[in-house]
């Protein structure tokens, strides 16, 4: 046996957690409200044929528009074109697919295999009032936005906290609408990191361990 295991033993990592609501296109847009804006790869707008299957990723963060203005949720086809749709086009125009339906679990399984947990939900069930809430600095950095949209033709997420801006304006603004942070002015460093303090963990046999003030 050698110093480093084999890979087939080496501990997976953990699988990202995602919300998934399974939809199937039922019928032929008419018209398609302010808000749909499917992309594909090539950065063409296009929508769904009927009896597509595409995955709807409820309380996934979107540009804070597409929320406030546009009633909006990102979705996925199974060609992994990404976009997001007026909440009533995915209502008039989709139904909810069961999770244990044939097309559902082969989705479920490109999620597993692209390292994510898909959690699913069914249409009825998605709080609303929690999708449409607008992200501000919660000072923590959102790793499933600034994956999924990564290659979005429309996102750009902030390197700071991976909200996803509107490539329009960060192009026009430089600054993101849920942090503010503007990478042109900051250098990559904001006041909050000057003043965090790691607390420092002090070990002594005879008196035990020692957290420090922050612990207690």
């Amino acid at each position: 046996m050698g110093l480093f295991p084999t890979i087939s033993r080496l501990p997976k990592a953990p699988l990202t957690p995602v919300f998934v609501t399974y939809m199937r296109c039922n019928t032929k847009p008419t018209i398609i409200n302010k808000g749909s804006f499917p992309t594909g790869r090539d950065g063409w707008i296009k929508f769904p044929k009927v009896g597509d299957m595409i995955v709807l990723l409820p309380y996934l963060d979107l540009p804070h528009v597409a929320l406030q203005e546009e009633n909006a949720i990102a979705f996925l086809t199974m060609k992994g074109d990404r976009g997001w749709m007026n909440k009533k086009d995915a209502q008039d125009y989709f139904e909810n697919v069961h999770y244990d339906h044939h097309e559902a679990v082969q989705m479920g399984s490109l999620f597993y295999s692209a390292g994510w947990e898909a959690i699913p939900v069914a249409w009825l069930c998605i709080d609303w009032e929690k999708h449409f809430r607008i992200r501000n600095d919660d000072n923590g950095f959102d790793v499933s936005s600034d994956s999924f949209w990564k290659q979005s033709q429309l996102i750009h997420c902030c390197d700071w906290c991976g909200h996803a801006n509107l490539k329009s304006n960060w192009v026009k603004n430089s600054v993101c609408e849920a942090c503010d942070w503007d990478p042109s002015k900051d250098d990559g460093k904001r006041q909050d990191y000057a003043n965090f303090q790691i607390p420092v963990v002090e070990f002594d046999e005879s008196k035990g361990i020692d957290l420090g003030v922050d612990w207690e």
